[in-house]
């Protein structure tokens, strides 16, 4: 007879990503010079590098350590507030910024991202179209697989459609600002991406990147910023999308509201899905771990339980997800999962600049492999999730916007009492007319 095992999960929550197989095209090509397809510049003759032999193994324990570094810094501030980040999707807009920067600004980045000494770009390209099931999110009213109207309990069939998984980059460059080659051929060999040329003195350019934004989380995040400074030169732009079914759903009739504990010792009663089946399943003093895999077999979640006083932060490490990967063993779990759909809005610079990366955000930033005297003047991360009985639908999107420390600075006039004017020619500097308002509103013209 086997041993069942009862486990109540609600917190401590990771998706665990194994790799799909993954689209794009292959052949990194030579080419530095750029061209124009629209209102999209693109390195000339670079297509999508392929991503065979390359090793991801240290860019992914990087990220991971970043992913944990972030989420400690954040649950620091939040208190007992709920929590969703995307490290991949913080990690990719980085690296590509990273491509472009030089000196300190560099190794900052690459000491609070715990990138790889080494091929940074060329592993985030493997990794990325690993993951990767398509090139776009599906249109928002595409029918979700994750919520079919069948009901295992009443003995529906379970097709679940194979999980969704995209990563996009785009890059908006202000009309005229001239970017380096070298920088457009990695972002188009290696990140799939070339650049949009925008308008940023008109409010355009934020709807078009928000519009961008829109498209690629199938609607589930509207915007990335509310508003841009026209000082803004660039913006980079990561978004990744999820949408997976369950292998095997929760029964949505054994759904039933149930008490949860919050940190501060009070309860709530919850919707709470039910299921018994055959899960993976590890545990040790600090915590339990059961894995709930997504169709394919390919996804999966790590629902992670906290023993004892055991801070949250601590089941995130990269040694307790490692503990995790290998110690999963298949188990009759009778699993017990609250419902939920959280969502983060996250200013990165301060928590960035906690992680040391610092010279980044100050006018002596080095991106010079971009665009001489760039430098980051908004850092954007919002993110959201939605699990139920039939599996999970999530969206993260990522934006870094530059500005030129060698721009003038901006003075304001504001001409709201009275005033004088001439109207010259510039040469001669001749009064052609002169004059003074006093009552802009009086008609005093007969």
């Amino acid at each position: 007879m086997r041993r069942r095992l009862v486990v109540t999960a609600a917190v401590g929550v990771a998706l665990a990503l194994t790799a799909t197989a993954g689209c794009g095209s292959s052949g990194r090509q030579g080419g530095t010079g750029v061209t124009s397809t629209g209102t999209e510049v693109r390195a000339t003759g670079v297509a999508r590098a392929g991503a065979e032999s390359v090793s991801t193994s240290a860019l992914v324990d990087g990220v991971t350590a970043f992913g944990h570094d972030l989420y400690a810094e954040m649950a620091a501030k939040a208190g007992s507030g709920n929590i969703v980040i995307s490290p991949l999707s913080i990690a990719v807009a980085m690296s590509m910024a990273r491509a472009g920067a030089g000196g300190v600004t560099a190794s900052e980045i690459d000491a609070a991202l715990h990138f790889p000494v080494s091929s940074r770009d060329a592993a985030m390209n493997a990794l990325t179209q690993d993951l990767a099931t398509r090139d776009s999110a599906p249109p928002r009213d595409t029918p979700s697989s994750t919520s079919p109207s069948v009901d295992p309990a009443a003995g529906s069939s379970w097709s679940p459609q194979p999980p969704i998984l995209t990563v996009a980059n785009g890059l908006f460059v202000q009309q005229g600002q001239q970017i380096g080659a070298p920088f457009l051929h990695t972002i188009a060999a290696d990140y799939g991406s070339g650049v949009r040329t925008v308008n940023f003195g008109s409010p355009s350019a934020t709807q078009q990147i928000n519009a961008w934004v829109q498209k690629q989380t199938a609607g589930r995040i509207d915007k990335l910023f509310d508003s841009l400074d026209p000082s803004t030169r660039l913006v980079l732009a990561n978004a990744v999308y999820l949408k997976a079914a369950w292998m095997v759903p929760f029964m949505q009739g054994a759904t039933e509201n149930a008490s949860f504990t919050k940190a501060d010792g009070s309860t709530v009663d919850v919707a709470t899905m039910h299921e018994t089946t055959g899960l993976g399943y590890a545990t040790n003093d600090h915590w339990q771990a059961v894995e709930i895999p997504y169709a394919g077999n390919t996804l999966a979640m790590w629902v992670i339980l906290p023993s004892g006083s055991t801070p949250l932060d601590d089941l995130l490490t990269l040694p307790t997800l490692s503990a995790i990967r290998s110690g999963l063993k298949p188990s009759e779990v009778s699993l017990s999962l609250p419902r939920w759909d959280s969502a983060t809005d996250l200013n990165l610079e301060p928590a960035l600049q906690q992680l040391g990366v610092h010279a980044a955000f100050t006018p002596s930033a080095n991106f010079s492999g971009i665009a001489p005297d760039l430098f980051i003047t908004k850092a954007v991360h919002r993110a959201n999730i939605t699990v139920d009985e039939w599996g999970t639908e999530a969206a993260a999107v990522t934006g870094l916007a530059f500005a030129s420390s060698a721009r003038m600075p901006q003075i304001t006039v504001r001409v709201d009492h009275p005033f004088a004017f001439a109207i010259v020619q510039k040469q001669t500097g001749a009064v052609v007319f002169e004059g003074s308002v006093a009552d802009p509103s009086a008609t005093d013209r007969q």
